[in-house]
């Protein structure tokens, strides 16, 4: 069961006869380079300088609504979700990251995991840009928040979808 199953069987997927923790298959290679992305971005930041600091951080590539929106760096939108203002932040959006993401890429698959992470973390990134540039306000914007939470929706949908088939 994918939900709430025997643990067993939910880390041993559809190879659990063989005894095998993992498989190619069923190993969440996405969730491990997603992890490993934000990770190996974030030791760049801070070898460079200080991930704290708001204007390092857009030199670096994070969001900010006038770069955007007046100077086209529509690029913004996909670096900013793999940087991170400090250790705590990285490591709150990686544990959930973990905690969700091998469920999840299970339950969909290896690509429609990475398109929802990634569709999740853009139109985060895109909202954030958009909200700051009609009240007017600067902030830089960075994390992976926007695509964790979007993947921690999919979770709560498709556990509500799926209801009746977890008892």
């Amino acid at each position: 069961n994918a939900l709430l199953g025997n643990e067993d069987e939910d880390l041993r997927g559809e190879d659990r006869e063989s005894g095998k923790l993992f498989t190619l298959k069923t190993f969440p290679w996405v969730t491990a380079a997603l992890i490993a992305s934000n990770l190996a971005y974030f030791i760049i930041l801070a070898v460079k300088g200080d991930p704290l600091d708001g204007e390092f951080m857009v030199q670096m590539g994070a969001c900010y609504a006038p770069a955007v929106i007046k100077g086209h760096e529509y690029w913004r939108l996909l670096t900013a979700m793999f940087m991170h203002f400090g250790p705590a932040h990285l490591m709150s959006n990686m544990m959930y990251l973990v905690l969700v993401g091998y469920r999840l890429e299970k339950m969909q698959g290896h690509i429609r995991f990475l398109l929802l992470y990634f569709l999740s973390g853009l139109t985060a990134s895109l909202v954030s840009v958009l909200f700051y540039w009609f009240t007017k306000t600067d902030a830089v914007c960075a994390g992976a928040s926007g695509a964790v939470y979007g993947l921690i929706g999919a979770m709560l949908v498709l556990t509500i979808r799926n209801r009746d088939r977890t008892a």
